[in-house]
């Protein structure tokens, strides 16, 4: 798994190479996006976390794509405006900025993740240098 853009938009892409085939797959086939993905789990081999700012240019949404079909599933809608996401092995993820207090866990690893509704606790005391 890779990153890589096009003529150095800055649009960066994830890729998979599939070594046996020598096939190539954009696991984020959009234009004009940028995606991040999270560390991958050595209990989910098949599937990763990637961030992508699809639907807001500014924020970044947390998908969970299968490297070897492709399936996207919305984990997390960045409606709150954090700026990244944390992941853990068991591929839940939650948003993630230096002022929130507790991260919601918004998807679980014995069931698909459904978009997050859950609340935030932002703490509004200033991160320290």
């Amino acid at each position: 798994m890779y990153l890589q853009d096009r003529d150095g938009d800055e649009n960066w892409h994830v890729n998979v190479d599939n070594v046996e085939t020598a096939e190539t797959r954009d696991l984020t086939p959009y234009d004009g996006v940028q995606a991040l993905p999270q560390p991958p789990s050595e209990l989910f081999p098949d599937e990763v976390l990637i961030g992508v700012n699809r639907r807001e240019p500014r924020l970044r949404d947390l998908y969970r794509v299968n490297i070897l079909t492709g399936e996207t599933q919305l984990v997390v809608s960045n409606d709150f405006g954090a700026v990244g996401f944390g992941s853990d092995t068991r591929l839940r993820g939650w948003p993630s900025n230096r002022r929130m207090s507790r991260p919601p866990i918004c998807s679980t690893s014995t069931s698909r993740a459904a978009p997050c509704t859950c609340s935030i606790a932002v703490d509004a005391t200033p991160p320290r240098s």
